[in-house]
């Protein structure tokens, strides 16, 4: 686009013309791909604490029917009533942590890493349970 103005100087009627450059403001775009890495984060950690609780009860019902945790740790926990609120306590931690601190994408991408494992795992159990 060109415009003109007045030059300053020797004849104040002189047209000198000036052209306009195209700029592109990357600031907004920038914020709204921040907005949706933190939305993606905080729908990660929501979907964890749901398939944590499915872990939970997909294993206390392997349990009701007589099948042993086969994890040493995991069945300790559960023995002294502590896997339920110790995953409670870590899940609030990460939720936390997701919603007060700028989001990272090596946090997000192991948030999700972390999902897919946790539905596998899900998947699996609810698969054995509904075969026995």
């Amino acid at each position: 686009m060109t415009h003109s103005r007045r030059s300053p100087g020797r004849d104040p009627l002189a047209v000198v013309p000036t052209t306009t450059t195209a700029v592109i403001d990357l600031r907004d775009s920038a914020g709204t791909a921040v907005r949706v890495h933190h939305n993606w984060r905080r729908i990660g950690v929501v979907l964890l604490a749901v398939l944590n609780v499915l872990d939970l009860v997909t294993t206390y019902a392997f349990l009701d029917k007589g099948v042993p945790e086969g994890n040493p740790v995991a069945k300790h926990l559960i023995e002294s009533g502590a896997a339920g609120p110790l995953k409670f306590a870590l899940l609030g931690a990460l939720g936390w942590l997701v919603w007060t601190r700028p989001p990272k994408i090596g946090t997000t991408c192991l948030i999700w890493m972390v999902n897919g494992v946790y539905a596998c795992v899900v998947a699996v159990n609810t698969w054995v349970l509904l075969s026995v």
